[in-house]
């Protein structure tokens, strides 16, 4: 993908308490609380700025949130963190356990993914709920045994336990 002259790149990446920006070429650097009103400021400040392309470091969910926010306005990439983390100690920026803007928006800049739909929220909330009901599974034969060789005293306990996952599992099924 090549960019027009003027392109702004943001690269952004967060936890739960916040969400790290970071622009490319200008360096500018700012961070957002995770919660509607920080993704309502961020929203506006992109507006302004009009960057070419967003790329989200995509670990555990919190990518979710301001992906959704801003997939209606502008491309966004998910990029996985290894990535992020690889480019940043080729170009000895040290790599971190959690990769910030600040490599993720020279990363942008030099590889240029091709944009791509961030997913839907319903194959998500689906894959979810399945990964959860796989766990329930997986619990019930550790129920099963606990059953069989754990102390009498237990044995309604763990009885009930074990009929609340099928149950779960039934109802996620």
């Amino acid at each position: 993908m090549i960019l027009s002259a003027p392109h702004v790149l943001v690269g952004m990446d967060g936890a739960q308490a916040q969400r790290d920006i970071a622009l490319r070429p200008t360096g500018a650097r700012w961070a957002v609380p995770h919660d509607e009103t920080g993704m309502a400021a961020l929203v506006v400040r992109l507006q302004a700025l009009q960057p070419t392309l967003i790329v989200l470091e995509a670990t555990g969910c919190y990518h979710r949130a301001v992906g959704a926010a801003l997939a209606a306005a502008w491309p966004g990439v998910g990029v996985t963190p290894c990535p992020v983390r690889d480019f940043a100690t080729a170009t000895g920026q040290g790599a971190t356990t959690a990769p910030c803007p600040v490599a993720v928006a020279p990363c942008a800049e030099a590889v240029r993914p091709v944009p791509r739909p961030l997913p839907d929220a319903q194959p998500e909330e689906r894959r979810a709920v399945l990964a959860r009901r796989r766990t329930r599974i997986a619990m019930r034969p550790a129920e099963q045994n606990r059953l069989d060789n754990g102390p009498p005293r237990q044995r309604a306990a763990i009885e009930a336990h074990s009929a609340w996952l099928t149950q779960r599992v039934a109802a996620a099924g």
